[in-house]
């Protein structure tokens, strides 16, 4: 942590990480509620819903990490990230506003693109600015900080589901995400992180 706060390129990235994924946190619980309950689904049952959802985010990961792998290194890390948080985001806050099956799978496969948009960077980040000495410690006090972010709110997404409805998690957990990303454009140390 001593490194980390010494570090404003880190220290930013993962105090926004630790917000914006509370994203990651909802989409985990309520996707399986939002599946049954709020997608027009037409012929399918919401385990085949939620399986295309899944396997939507599923394959917009894995394009979206060979098209950073291919070329991220043309762009500079921060404002990657922080295009991956807003984007991810959006596309989350879409998915609770829409009904209709293709418009849900084409946001999920969003939220999975944008989610490799700031993983990739992020990680690319930690590994050359933080000594390898202290790889493991660094990287393990800010996944303790992100996970437990995520866990907090995959706890609290499940109880607001049950007042606030799935798609409502989605939008709010959206936003928060989206939010996290505005404000990385205002930290000089986020939005120019090379």
């Amino acid at each position: 942590f001593g490194f980390l706060w010494r570090q404003p390129a880190l220290l930013s990235n993962t105090l926004l990480s630790t917000v914006a994924q509370v994203a990651v946190g909802a989409e985990i619980v309520v996707s399986l509620l939002y599946a049954r309950d709020v997608v027009a689904r037409g012929a399918l049952s919401f385990e085949q819903m939620y399986a295309l959802l899944l396997t939507a985010i599923a394959v917009g990961s894995v394009l979206a990490g060979i098209t950073v792998g291919a070329i991220g290194d043309r762009f500079p890390k921060g404002p990657m990230v922080i295009a991956g948080f807003i984007g991810m985001g959006l596309a989350l806050a879409v998915a609770g506003l829409v009904t209709d099956p293709i418009l849900a799978i084409i946001a999920f496969f969003v939220v999975g693109a944008f989610n490799m948009v700031f993983i990739i960077p992020t990680v690319t980040l930690f590994q050359e600015l933080t000594p390898q000495r202290l790889m493991g410690r660094v990287v393990a006090s800010r996944q303790a900080l992100v996970f437990g972010s995520i866990a907090a709110s995959m706890g609290l997404s499940g109880y607001l589901a049950g007042i606030i409805g799935p798609a409502s998690v989605l939008v709010v957990s959206g936003a928060i995400c989206a939010a996290a990303g505005a404000v990385g454009l205002l930290l000089p140390a986020a939005r120019n992180a090379t």
